[in-house]
């Protein structure tokens, strides 16, 4: 027969942080190592034997969402007797956030729960740079193109959530039926129904947003998501000149003088070798145009590299899912030498729905502008500027 002696000798002697919990949410018992760690300040909620867990939880959650959560989780236990709830979440202390793993079980014929408390905190830390590692270039610190995919399709899901009475296009749900969280899987899916689709420059008369059906007026612009795809001019011939961890920090270089001109609506990252993509949400083609202006100015000035003054140009192909716009160019000069028709990734009129397309479709301007470059120039070498 195990007696409370024996019961309280066998808790004592587990590492784990242990609470016994009565039917009605009363702590019955804490172990030693919950006592010690409730005097260094680490206990998950402050508690003692005879008072309430749920009023705790319920008292310290006014400050703490997560606290809130384990509070009703808690409850539901006790009502429904359930036989486990594991979660992990993260709480103050004097040595700052701590992350703790929680299990909490029922105990047999209903007689109440047992919460048992783990630090996880190394291990939390460790995930997360794990995950840092994986979504983030090691050069430029900027997320990479795996991160990237994912916030271009939260952006093209955003966008194509509209407000009452109009319906997503074809193959987007909003971002509130999103059943997992990113990153997640890449899915194909179908393009939104595009309306009319003009020429730009040439004066807009009337088009129609494909996000939401409505006509524009003219002179009003639709917001939606902007791609521009940077890729740096002869970026090789700093490679060789200068070697590669001068080209690193080259890039890093760069990098610095392009989030001096974003503004909180833009996000740059690096889509690998000499390539970034900025990602704009909920602007429109003018303002993208704009800042397209502002990424190719912002290299005017030589870049100062371990002592080495580069100078290093940029052109940049701009796509505008939905009400596309594509084919902004910017060489060295800070004006741009010219704009492409608004087309879609194949050019066939049709905005890209996938984010790998849109970059694509951002890409090929880039090649297009170079083109359109080297026949104003007659350089007779043009791959030179890859």
């Amino acid at each position: 027969m195990i007696t409370d002696d024996l019961a309280a000798v066998v808790l004592d002697s587990l590492p784990s942080r242990i609470a016994v919990l009565g039917p009605d949410g009363t702590v019955v018992r804490l172990n030693d190592a919950w006592r010690r760690s409730a005097a260094a300040g680490l206990a998950v909620v402050p508690v003692r034997p005879g008072t309430s867990w749920l009023a705790a939880c319920d008292t310290a959650g006014q400050d703490a969402a997560p606290l809130r959560q384990l509070a009703l989780l808690t409850r539901r236990m006790l009502n429904s007797r359930r036989e486990q709830v594991h979660l992990e979440l993260p709480v103050s202390s004097p040595r700052g956030e701590r992350w703790v793993d929680v299990r909490i079980r029922g105990l047999s014929r209903g007689d109440g729960l047992v919460v048992v408390v783990d630090d996880v905190t190394e291990r939390h830390g460790q995930a997360v740079a794990l995950r840092q590692r994986a979504l983030h270039d090691p050069v430029t610190g900027l997320p990479n193109r795996l991160a990237l995919r994912d916030l271009i399709d939260d952006a093209l899901e955003a966008n194509a959530a509209v407000e009452p009475g109009y319906a997503a296009p074809p193959g987007r749900t909003s971002p509130s039926e999103r059943r997992t969280p990113s990153p997640r899987a890449s899915s194909a899916s179908q393009p939104p129904t595009p309306g009319p689709v003009r020429a730009m420059p040439a004066r807009v008369t009337t088009t129609r947003a494909p996000a939401t059906g409505r006509p524009v007026t003219p002179g009003t612009e639709v917001p939606g998501v902007a791609i521009l795809f940077l890729d740096l001019d002869r970026f090789r011939l700093v490679n060789e000149r200068y070697g590669y961890a001068v080209g690193d920090s080259t890039l890093c270089a760069v990098t610095r003088r392009f989030q001096a001109v974003l503004g909180s609506d833009a996000l740059l990252g690096h889509w690998g070798g000499d390539e970034f993509v900025i990602v704009m949400s909920k602007t429109t083609s003018s303002a993208a145009t704009l800042l397209a202006d502002q990424v190719g100015s912002s290299l005017a000035e030589p870049l100062l590299v371990d002592g080495q003054q580069i100078q290093i140009t940029v052109s940049v192909g701009l796509a505008f899912v939905g009400r596309l716009r594509s084919g902004h160019d910017v060489a060295a000069s800070p004006k741009p030498l010219g704009s492409a028709a608004a087309m879609g990734p194949a050019g066939s009129g049709t905005p890209s729905s996938d984010a790998e397309a849109l970059v694509r479709a951002a890409g090929d301007e880039v090649v297009r502008a170079r083109g359109r470059r080297f026949a104003q120039s007659n350089d007779p070498q043009p791959n030179q500027l890859s």
